[in-house]
């Protein structure tokens, strides 16, 4: 139980919901009123928390008349020196059987004058403690009753071990000729991949031989006929040079030939006023 004064001033968890803080006055009229019961909390700084029925200013009668549910987390344990719980009955009953609760710890309940020793709670059952002679005699007939399972496990055991081995032997030689064949069928493929890739190679080099000897007859075509092209070219211009000079030796003989006719004309004109003159002056001297 807790005694409180009447300056203290609590906060109040009911269902997992805090109110307050009230003073100790305040908590009395809650009570009386059915306000707040005594398996609610109490705490004065909301980190450490006590059942509201301990605090004996506001329950003087703790948990008397506190109607006990066979379900409810009323149970606490104390160990080393340190409070656990609440707990249900199941709970503690499973940590007694598991080793987690021992008989010497002390337990006790929301409605119970105060703590008891585990071992006098009628409701938790502990696994009886064998005693070393128990002990010794459980471990002298496990003893025996191993040796003789050993002494008809041992030679079935070695026929066992015969057949395994031999199973382990005759695996390991199915598993050699298999990673035999494995290898033998990689160099297959090997085989096969460097038999393709030298035909490819083959096909490749012929087809570019073929193309190579294409591209020269295409590139020689273009050549002769690039020469031809430039010889008829050639030859166009120089029958057009030739026309050319023989138009201009025609002209030439032509312009000659004018050139002639009226030298002759003028020789003929001057004979002829060379003969008047004569004949002027025959006269004149008559």
């Amino acid at each position: 139980m807790i005694a409180s004064n009447t300056t203290s001033r609590y906060y109040v968890r009911m269902n997992g919901k805090i109110r307050g803080p009230f003073d100790t006055e305040r908590l009395r009229s809650m009570r009386q009123r059915n306000r707040i019961g005594a398996r609610d909390e109490l705490s004065p700084d909301r980190r450490k928390w006590v059942l509201a029925g301990s605090v004996t200013d506001i329950f003087p009668d703790g948990f008397v008349g506190v109607e006990s549910d066979p379900n409810a987390a009323d149970w606490y344990y104390m160990r080393s020196g340190q409070q656990q719980g609440p707990f249900a009955l199941a709970a503690l009953q499973a940590l007694a059987q598991s080793s987690g609760l021992a008989p010497h710890d002390s337990v006790w309940r929301l409605g119970t004058p105060g703590w008891v020793l585990a071992s006098q709670v009628p409701e938790l059952a502990f696994a009886p403690q064998q005693t070393w002679w128990q002990s010794l005699h459980g471990g002298i007939r496990f003893g025996i009753i191993a040796a003789a399972l050993l002494m008809i496990i041992a030679p079935a055991w070695m026929v066992l071990s015969y057949y395994q081995n031999q199973t382990n032997l005759a695996r390991d030689q199915v598993r050699q000729q298999i990673e035999i064949a494995k290898f033998q069928e990689s160099q297959d493929r090997e085989d096969e991949r460097a038999k393709m890739n030298a035909e490819a190679t083959a096909t490749g080099q012929a087809r570019q031989k073929a193309e190579t000897k294409s591209e020269i007859q295409a590139s020689e075509q273009r050549t002769k006929q690039y020469v031809a092209e430039q010889e008829a070219a050639t030859r166009y211009e120089n029958e057009q040079n030739t026309a050319q000079q023989v138009q201009a030796i025609e002209r030439g003989n032509q312009e000659t030939a004018r050139s002639a006719r009226a030298n002759e004309r003028t020789a003929a004109s001057s004979e002829r006023t060379e003969r008047a003159i004569k004949d002027k002056l025959r006269q004149l001297k008559k």
